[in-house]
Order: C-alpha cells, then structure tokens, then sequence
C-alpha cells in the first residue's frame, strides 16, 4: 500500500497532474468525489492544483 501512496505522490508532481485528474473524473460522471484516501496536501502548489481542478470541473 504504500507503493501506491509514492506513486500517487510522484504523479501528483508531474506538469500534466491537473489535465489527468480532471480527465478521469469527468470520465466518471460522478457529482462527489473523495480527494484523498489518507493524508494532507503537503504543499500551497498542490492546494492550487486541486483548486484549479475543482474550477475546471
């Protein structure tokens, strides 16, 4: 499992993070969805991705 977190973690780092979210979500049709599993937003610029994501959505 933790495999799976570093994973998450490093592709939550690459430039394209925000376009890939956005895509899978959209391809769900969900109307809520869970951010996290566990853990926090480790730094302001992942903040800014999740709410560039949330405005694109």
């Amino acid at each position: 499992m933790r495999e799976i977190y570093q994973n998450n973690l490093q592709a939550s780092k690459q430039p394209d993070f925000v376009d890939r979210i956005v895509c899978e979500i959209l391809k769900t049709n969900a109307k809520v969805f869970r951010l996290h599993v566990v853990g926090d937003f480790y730094n302001a610029k992942y903040v800014e991705s999740w709410l560039e994501i949330a405005d694109r959505l």
